[in-house]
């Protein structure tokens, strides 16, 4: 998780990469019953101004919610352990 950090950008041969945690696959994140998904997402620009400008159009929907508690780390090894036989 980007603690702090709403997108990260970097450079390509042909221009550059926004990369963001995507918060809906964060909070399903939150669900024990569900399998874990990564919620890093990667998407391309041909310049930075347009990277810039997506940033600013989703900045909104891509601020991370204030931490629950911990809630995460409480339910985080029964998620990671669902399917394994015991």
């Amino acid at each position: 998780m980007r603690t702090g950090t709403i997108a990260e950008i970097r450079t390509i041969e042909n221009g550059f990469v926004v990369c963001v945690d995507d918060p809906a696959v964060r909070k399903a994140n939150r669900n024990p019953k569900t399998p874990y998904q990564d919620p890093e997402k990667e998407y391309s620009f041909p310049t930075i101004e347009k990277a810039l400008a997506w940033i600013k159009a989703n900045a909104k929907t891509l601020t991370p919610e204030p931490d629950d508690d911990g809630d995460e780390y409480k339910t985080s090894f029964t998620r990671a352990t669902i399917g394994d036989a015991s």
